[in-house]
């Protein structure tokens, strides 16, 4: 019997995802991650639906943002406070409306607050799934981005609202066994939370089999913890050395003005892109004009990108650090650098791995391979499903 007849057949429960953010797929990792999973959900034919806050009164939604951007960045204390206080009251307005017309429904939740909102809404027995995306704690996350400090009642507020999420919600979705292990740490209260580990997966469109005309690229938010200062200092630890390639760097980020100052400091402007973001339906073809995929973030859950490079044969260098390091195995789909402190010998691992096109080869066949096994959509996304339905 096929997947489709025996949704159909089952009367299954349709699932909602809830989000805080846009419906716009491609413009953070998240976004892609619950796209991608929601179009699954549509081509087997199971009923699913996206609510967010942007679902209530726009009239009301977009004043509260007005307000929002008078105060400042997120970075600002009160803009921070501003933007999760309205987000939270909107994404109850939703939910509510979401219960009041449906019962037979699995919410999944993409955020804590969207998690918080939806067991405080349910009307009966609906369960809440919630996927973890951070890699420490949203408070911690805000902390890193200089928004606010440890000591701030605001820090203590956010912390207080994620475990009232984590410790009310039915099961927990993690991306790394680190992920896991680290939240589950700051939050013990969870330990005995029903919880899976799965990896996040992508589609990645078609793209032409035409030969690279340049040589790495990332992609990510330009911010601190990416770490794109290691890429370009280690393009000019090369150049100096005699060796120039190619490095394009996608995204948009508050680092961009800092790394086009070193790009300007180490002369660069002709090795170095930042060609800001790229459409969703371009990613293929952008990664495939280039020879290899690096990812140099400190701090990181999971790598989507990374995995985009994988699905399409682009040979990836990454660092051992985070979730990120249970994805592959160095030497073996992947290549992982010898520190991301010393721009040098990461200068010296692109130069070998450049001159080596046999190497490249293989690593990108290996990679592809590695993805096809464990990050394809049709591989995770049923497992996914599987335990929204069942647990």
């Amino acid at each position: 019997m096929s997947q489709v007849l025996w949704t159909r057949m089952t009367s299954q429960p349709e699932i909602i995802i809830a989000t805080t953010l846009r419906d716009e797929r491609g413009a953070t990792g998240v976004q892609t991650q619950f796209s991608v999973f929601r179009d699954y959900l549509e081509s087997i034919e199971h009923p699913v639906g996206v609510v967010n806050p942007f679902a209530c009164n726009r009239a009301a939604v977009y004043s509260a943002l007005a307000v929002r951007r008078l105060l400042g960045s997120l970075r600002d204390r009160r803009s921070l406070w501003w933007h999760r206080t309205w987000h939270y009251r909107f994404m109850r307005t939703a939910l509510r409306k979401v219960f009041a017309e449906k019962s037979n429904v699995i919410i999944y939740a993409q955020d804590p607050i969207s998690a918080l909102a939806a067991v405080e809404t349910r009307t009966a027995d609906q369960p809440v799934v919630l996927a973890m995306h951070n890699t420490q704690s949203e408070a911690d996350e805000w902390v890193s981005h200089g928004a606010i400090t440890t000591s701030s009642s605001l820090y203590r507020s956010i912390q207080q609202q994620e475990l009232s999420a984590l410790t009310k919600v039915d099961r927990l979705v993690f991306a790394s066994q680190l992920q896991q292990s680290d939240v589950t740490t700051i939050f013990p209260e969870i330990a005995h939370t029903p919880s899976i580990v799965l990896p996040e997966f992508v589609e990645v469109p078609a793209t032409n089999s035409s030969s690279p005309t340049r040589d790495a690229i990332t992609i990510g938010i330009l911010e601190a913890r990416k770490n794109h200062r290691f890429l370009i200092a280690a393009a000019g630890a090369a150049k100096a050395a005699g060796h120039r390639f190619t490095l394009s760097i996608v995204g948009e980020g508050p680092e961009r003005a800092a790394l086009e100052d070193q790009i300007r400091l180490l002369d660069l402007e002709n090795e170095v892109t930042l060609t800001g973001r790229v459409a969703p339906e371009r990613i293929g073809y952008t990664l495939r004009d280039h020879r290899v995929y690096l990812h140099s973030s400190r701090q990181e859950s999971f790598g989507l990108a990374i995995i985009e490079a994988l699905a399409v044969g682009v040979p990836v260098v990454i660092g051992n650090i985070g979730g990120v390091a249970e994805l592959l195995h160095d030497g073996v789909d992947a290549r992982f650098w010898p520190d991301l402190d010393h721009a040098q010998n990461g200068a010296d691992l692109l130069i070998e791995l450049l001159s080596t096109e046999k190497e490249l080869g293989r690593l990108g066949q290996a990679g592809q391979e590695r993805y096809e096994q464990s990050f394809a959509v049709d591989v995770v996304a049923p497992t996914l499903l599987n335990y929204l339905l069942n647990g």
